[in-house]
């Protein structure tokens, strides 16, 4: 009887150590562990700085008012007669610096920016434009800096709405990396 229980224990035995072994091939099957590697970059920081403001110059509106545009190039037109005197209107011009041929976007403002002068008279500036040009174009920065120039179109009513004086306001325009 002695031998009958040993015989039945040593099958038992005999008889789980394959599952045992199957059980831990399945779970080897549904996990499996691997090695990979972590990078990562630091850029220079794209800074920005004005160093020419964009001015319509000296102009006196005449009788019904207008529009005075200045481009990119620092070119300027007028409408509705008004007179430019002895001035000059300059584009705004932006030094650009950074990493080194990254790309990079310019985004000019979405709508007008607002000239007051001291007595709460307005004039409005909008139609922005740029060179190179605005939006998600992929601007490079050549040698990690480059010249962004910015013009847009004044508009003033006449004398009597616009009187004498200085107008001044701000705007804002962005640039990021891609």
């Amino acid at each position: 009887m002695k031998k009958l229980i040993l015989i039945s224990v040593l099958a038992c035995a005999f008889l789980t150590m394959p599952l045992e072994e199957a059980k831990s091939q399945v779970n080897a099957a549904k996990e499996v562990a691997a090695s990979a590697m972590l990078s990562v970059s630091i850029v220079v920081p794209i800074a920005a700085r004005e160093t020419s403001q964009l001015s319509f110059g000296k102009f006196y509106p005449g009788q019904k008012g207008g529009t005075i545009t200045v481009n990119p190039q620092g070119n300027s037109e007028s409408s509705f007669g008004i007179i430019i005197t002895a001035s000059v209107p300059t584009a705004g011009i932006f030094a650009i610096s950074g990493q080194g041929d990254a790309t990079y976007a310019i985004n000019l403002p979405n709508g007008p920016a607002i000239l007051t002068n001291g007595d709460g008279n307005t004039m409005e500036v909008s139609n922005w434009v740029s060179f190179p040009e605005n939006g998600d174009a992929k601007v490079r920065l050549a040698g990690g800096s480059q010249e962004v120039r910015v013009g847009a179109t004044l508009r003033m009513g006449s004398l009597d709405q616009n009187p004498k004086g200085v107008y001044s306001g701000r705007y804002e325009i962005t640039f990021g990396y891609n």
